[in-house]
């Protein structure tokens, strides 16, 4: 007996294309950095620590 291939296969991901789950955590890893654009903390600098 031999083993078949599973008849549906994962899709195959476009070159350049991040799934939204990828996405998000890369988002939450910015924010949790300090490096997420448009974000600032009230003195100017971007960062969790020292924020008010």
């Amino acid at each position: 007996m031999s083993i078949i291939p599973s008849p549906v296969s994962p899709p195959e991901i476009p070159e350049g294309y991040q799934p939204p789950q990828l996405w998000r955590l890369g988002t939450l890893a910015e924010l949790t950095q300090g490096g997420f654009p448009g974000i600032a903390d009230v003195d100017g600098q971007s960062g969790v620590e020292g924020s008010i």
